[in-house]
């Protein structure tokens, strides 16, 4: 009998102990960490590996005379043999900082080689104040 009680008062033990295991244990989703770069640290004008070893570019261009922004960019491939191709596209923010909805999307052009081609992008909206220029190898 003594045998017994203890094979019962062990079964329970474990019963509870793997119950107690299987119990909800709420944890919160991972979070993002803090972005170090500040808004006016962030670049302008960004180029994708490996481009940014083969563009330059030189000061943008911002006309905000008119209602709707336009900036034009001048770049330039230091290669002196291939003419890459690029994919670039103008990004348009408003006043506070938050990107449009209405943008014009990605365009192909070839560079020339060692030869200076102006990248242009006009805002779609007329509350644009702000802009970003993004690069990336022609796909």
């Amino acid at each position: 009998m003594t045998h017994t009680r203890l094979m019962t008062t062990g079964c329970a033990i474990v019963m509870i102990a793997g119950l107690s295991a299987c119990a909800p244990n709420p944890k919160a989703p991972a979070s993002a960490g803090a972005d170090l770069l500040s808004v006016d640290a962030y670049p302008k004008i960004t180029v994708d590996p490996p481009l940014n070893k083969y563009i330059v570019t030189r000061g943008p261009i911002v006309d905000a005379s008119r209602s709707i922004l336009r900036v034009v960019v001048p770049v330039r491939a230091t290669t002196n043999s291939t003419e890459p191709n690029v994919q670039y596209r103008f990004l348009f923010y408003d006043d506070n900082g938050i990107e449009l909805r209405q943008q014009t999307g990605w365009r192909m052009v070839q560079l020339p080689v060692r030869t200076e081609v102006q990248l242009t992008g006009t805002a779609l909206d007329n509350t644009a104040t702000d802009w970003r220029l993004e690069i990336r190898p022609g796909r």
